[in-house]
């Protein structure tokens, strides 16, 4: 894969298998391609030469509702909407009911600090999840994977504001609710690196 307008490939000669019930960390150094392979998983972009499969169906031939289905990302810096907490968590299943949010957010470890908050899940977050800490948001994007339980997870940098305990018991959690999907970790720690089964080193 190169990008547009970009004369070298950022991936070259790529090829592997990833099981249901695996979480497979991607290494490489910075620029190596780990993102850019989270974004051809999401298709933002196609390969420039080859194919992707999830369960023998070409990524191209699915449409983005589809994909939205079967993948879910959380990011480094989670992008959330101007509204409550609650109907953020909405976005990522609408049909949700507040006895399945509680227990994600319980899974993900936001649930207690949701419960100080003014309004508990029904406060207001502000534009792009401001008046929340980086921690505080990192949980909130797990609290909204775990909720949407897709087949495929990608967690990029996901713990990178975290603290140490919550991050160790998220890590916990994550090993224990994933299974029966694959995971795909991108993280410069080293704990979370080798939670993973296998090590794709770029």
């Amino acid at each position: 894969f190169k990008y547009p307008r970009k004369e070298n490939a950022v991936i070259k000669n790529l090829n592997f298998i990833s099981n249901s019930g695996e979480r497979l960390a991607l290494v490489s150094a910075s620029g190596g391609g780990k993102s850019t392979i989270t974004k051809l998983l999401l298709r933002f972009f196609d390969p420039t030469e080859g194919n992707i499969f999830i369960n023998g169906i070409n990524l191209k031939t699915l449409d983005e509702k589809s994909l939205r289905k079967l993948v879910t990302i959380v990011p480094q810096d989670p992008f959330f909407f101007d509204t409550t907490l609650y109907n953020n968590l909405l976005y990522a299943k609408p049909s949700a009911t507040e006895k399945e949010i509680i227990s994600a957010a319980k899974r993900a470890n936001s649930h207690e600090f949701i419960s100080k908050l003014p309004e508990g899940y029904h406060s207001m977050i502000g534009e792009r999840g401001g008046f929340l800490s980086g921690g505080q948001k990192q949980r909130i994007a797990l609290t909204q994977a775990f909720l949407k339980n897709s087949p495929i997870l990608i967690l990029d940098e996901f713990s990178s504001a975290l603290d140490t305990k919550n991050e160790s018991e998220i890590r916990k959690t994550i090993e224990e609710t994933t299974a029966e999907k694959i995971v795909f970790i991108i993280s410069h720690k080293a704990d979370i690196i080798k939670s993973a089964h296998r090590i794709l080193f770029l």
